[in-house]
C-alpha cells in the first residue's frame, strides 16, 4: 500500500501516522471500555449529565479503534523507525576478510 504525503509530515492521507505502539495508546488496558450509566433513569433533567460521562469513554474507545484500523491497513509504528548502523572500521575489515 502506498501512501504519499510531504517531505517530513506526519499526516498521511488525512490522518496522523501510527508513531506510537498501542501500549501507550490503550495505557496497557487492552480492549474497549464498556460505556454503562448508574443512573435509575435517564430523562431531559439529566440527559446532558450521563452523555457527557459516556463521551469521555467513547473518545478513548474511538481512539483506539481508529489506531487498529490503520495498523491494519498497513500504517504501522515499525515501518518509521530509523534503523542504527554501525560502521566497521577499515581495520575490523581486514580483521574479518
Amino acid at each position: 500500500m502506498a501512501y504519499f504525503n510531504a517531505k517530513g509530515s506526519d499526516r498521511v492521507l488525512g490522518f496522523a501516522r501510527n508513531r506510537v505502539p498501542f501500549s501507550k495508546i490503550c495505557s496497557n488496558a487492552y480492549g474497549r471500555q464498556v460505556i454503562l450509566s448508574n443512573a435509575e433513569y435517564i430523562d431531559h433533567t439529566n440527559i446532558v449529565e450521563e452523555v457527557g460521562k459516556a463521551y469521555s469513554i467513547h473518545l478513548k474507545n474511538r481512539t483506539e479503534i481508529d489506531y487498529l484500523e490503520r495498523y491494519y491497513k498497513g500504517d504501522q509504528p515499525i515501518l518509521y523507525r530509523t534503523k542504527k548502523v554501525r560502521k566497521l572500521t577499515t581495520k575490523l575489515w581486514k580483521i574479518m576478510l
